[in-house]
């Protein structure tokens, strides 16, 4: 009876009634990878299972956990999405990813071998954008291999990168230490000298760049900088060998692109570069000569119906340079002159608009010099003297007239006959009517307001009269 693999017995199982599991995608050292469907809205989904066996192990279960808390964390185009995460009914944790269609890296060098110069760089460039992210946020990927670089089929797109399995990655800022000192982990053909020695306090940004440059070799040439017929060989190599010349496998590749590769295997991370970013700015400058990058402006196609200028037209600031460097005149239309001299000619729609101007400013100027010497002339004083007034013409207000000051009135004589008698005024009755009736003889109330009423100075009427003052006559000019 043939073995069944225990694997392919969880095909058809329903996680916590949301995910089915359909078929087996792959299988790893944490656990097996599915494809699944979503119940509710029918929907692809990857589902990473953990093996039964590590479920036993508190510091496997703490880095699945972990996996799923950094790759959701990140959110990156270039890295995968975990979207959920839970227990199976046997106790086993998964991760729910989205699903990927098309082939890791791994299948596309056994399949083509090796990749195009432009190709290769194109993958690098995108892996470089996700390690960068990752690297922001403290997290070291350090199992970087081509069966972890998935290339997704995207409409528009070629080679869309996406990293996945952040399984055995490393916080920087992780006071829990997961990894033991001098415990070997990663893959050896792209583990770095501090990795392969143990060294897992060294660990940290510059070990992603080692693994990105092990894979830009074999992407070139189609092998790894560093083989050997075991592991433990291929760990001595990257201790203590140098990798051989690329030149010889890659025809036609420039020496620049070779010495940016054997900076970043460098033995001692201090004498790599100092980020996976300048890593790959630093290989697509070497290799890019001819080559279409990223940052290379799309043409944008002119409008319909716009104007577009004749293709024999040459601005007159490039025609009307120095003389050794004046160019050769182009025609517009029908220039007159010999070659090689320039004649402007204005277009015959310009000359009206060109009169129309001038003579316009012309009569404005006149204009406005004619109001100004009105103005000025109507400014100047009005002569006085005996010079006889302009027609219409009002004169100057003549003074008001002085009101004569009242004179004092003396009182009315009284009889003699009145002071012997004694009788005074009732003597005679003719006597006390007289002052009554006397026009010149002020009343008490009038005594009174006199007294308080200032008397009005007489005016000057020999003094000049002042002229007249032509503001009125200017505003209403104006």
């Amino acid at each position: 009876m043939p073995e069944v693999d225990p694997q392919e017995t969880r095909v058809g199982t329903v996680l916590e009634d949301k995910y089915r599991l359909v078929s087996v995608i792959s299988e790893g050292g944490m656990g097996t990878v599915y494809e699944a469907l979503q119940l509710r809205l029918k929907k692809r989904m990857a589902i990473k299972l953990m093996s039964s066996e590590l479920t036993r192990d508190p510091a496997s279960l703490a880095r699945f956990r972990r996996e799923a808390d950094i790759t959701s964390a990140l959110g990156h185009p270039h890295i995968v999405s975990v979207v959920d995460y839970g227990l199976a009914s046997t106790g086993e944790p998964y991760l729910v990813m989205e699903y990927l269609e098309g082939e890791d890296l791994e299948h596309c060098l056994q399949r083509e071998g090796r990749l195009e110069l432009s190709r290769a760089f194109r993958v690098v460039r995108q892996v470089a954008s996700a390690l960068a992210a990752a690297h922001h946020m403290g997290v070291v990927h350090r199992d970087l291999k081509p069966a972890n670089i998935f290339l997704v089929n995207v409409s528009g797109e070629d080679d869309f990168v996406k990293v996945v399995d952040f399984g055995i990655s490393k916080v920087l800022s992780d006071l829990t230490k997961l990894t033991q000192a001098h415990v070997v982990i990663g893959t050896p053909h792209y583990m770095s000298p501090e990795q392969a020695t143990g060294r897992s306090g060294e660990v940290d940004q510059r070990t992603d760049q080692w693994a990105l440059a092990c894979i830009a070799w074999e992407m070139l040439c189609g092998r790894c900088p560093f083989e050997s017929t075991s592991s433990t060989g291929v760990l001595h190599q990257v201790i203590s060998a140098q990798p051989p010349s690329l030149l010889p496998l890659v025809p036609g590749l420039g020496p620049e692109v070779e010495s940016v590769l054997q900076r970043a295997l460098s033995k001692k991370p201090r004498d790599r570069f100092p980020s996976i970013r300048a890593f790959a700015r630093a290989l697509r400058s070497a290799g890019s000569a001819g080559l279409p990058t990223e940052d290379t402006p799309t043409p944008q196609p002119q409008p319909t119906g716009a104007f577009e200028p004749p293709t024999e037209y040459t601005p007159w600031s490039e025609k009307l340079g120095s003389a050794d460097t004046q160019p050769e005149a182009r025609p517009l239309g029908s220039l007159g002159g010999a070659p090689g001299q320039v004649t402007p000619r204005l277009r015959p729609g310009r000359w009206k608009r060109v009169l129309t101007v001038v003579a316009a400013t012309a009569l404005l100027g006149l204009g406005v010099g004619a109001t100004l010497a009105w103005l000025l002339g109507e400014a100047r004083p009005t002569p006085t003297g005996p010079a006889a007034a302009p027609p219409g013409a009002r004169g100057p207000t003549p003074p008001p007239a002085a009101i004569p000051p009242p004179r004092a009135l003396k009182p009315a004589p009284v009889p003699e006959s009145n002071l012997r008698t004694g009788l005074g005024d009732s003597a005679d009755p003719r006597a006390k009517a007289a002052p009554e009736s006397t026009g010149n003889a002020p009343s008490a109330a009038s005594a009174r307001r006199a007294k308080h009423t200032p008397a009005t100075p007489t005016q000057n009427t020999s003094a000049k009269p002042a002229p007249a003052r032509p503001t009125r006559r200017l505003i209403r000019s104006l």
